[in-house]
């Protein structure tokens, strides 16, 4: 990979609204490494779920519904993105990647 993993320090995020934003990449990636990054990272989510999904099922006896959403929403995004690297693999365009965390905070309700 071309980018630099940035440290995370209060002085490199940004607080914008209710959320802060912390960027993971100071450049950024080529296109074949973008690619790479947004499949792998959806691939390593999917992992994760069905990890939670398998523990849940085994504790409490049923799926649970958070980790089903997410692979039902994980798996249209891999469609999505298999798609966009397909089309941009076969043209004069580049993939470009700058991923940001974004974190949101939010008050819970007291019961």
């Amino acid at each position: 990979m071309n980018a630099p993993v940035s440290g995370i320090g209060i002085g490199e995020s940004s607080a914008v609204g209710e959320h802060l934003e912390i960027p993971l990449v100071n450049g950024g990636y080529c296109a074949r490494e973008s690619a790479d990054c947004v499949l792998q990272m959806i691939a390593d989510l999917r992992s994760y779920h069905r990890r939670r999904m398998f523990s849940h099922q085994e504790r409490f006896g049923v799926p649970d519904p958070f980790s089903e959403r997410a692979l039902n929403d994980l798996a249209k995004a891999h469609e999505s993105a298999t798609r966009l690297i397909e089309e941009a693999s076969g043209s004069r365009v580049e993939l470009s990647l700058e991923p940001t965390l974004k974190v949101s905070v939010a008050a819970t309700p007291e019961n």
